[in-house]
């Protein structure tokens, strides 16, 4: 069995605890998955859950460019809709 739990990217900004719109992942929901099979299965079944639940990979500028996941809080946010 493969469990794979992603945190926010974003949780350790000062917005993240708008009490408007707070980060999923300061509330303490961040993805989880639990998978039976290989590598492939979890990372699949993670990108689904990340859709369904309206996370998105964002470039991170502080960590030289590199993609992390961000709650959809944090990507109305990043996005400037919020």
């Amino acid at each position: 069995m493969i469990y794979m739990e992603i945190a926010c990217g974003h949780r350790d900004e000062p917005r993240a605890r708008d009490p408007k719109a707070p980060c999923e992942s300061t509330r303490g929901h961040s993805l989880k998955v639990n998978v039976n099979g290989v590598f492939r299965d979890a990372e699949v079944a993670m990108r689904h859950e990340a859709v369904k639940r309206g996370w998105i990979l964002w470039a991170l500028a502080a960590i030289g460019r590199r993609k992390f996941y961000i709650c959809a809080n944090c990507a109305k946010r990043a996005k400037g809709e919020a």
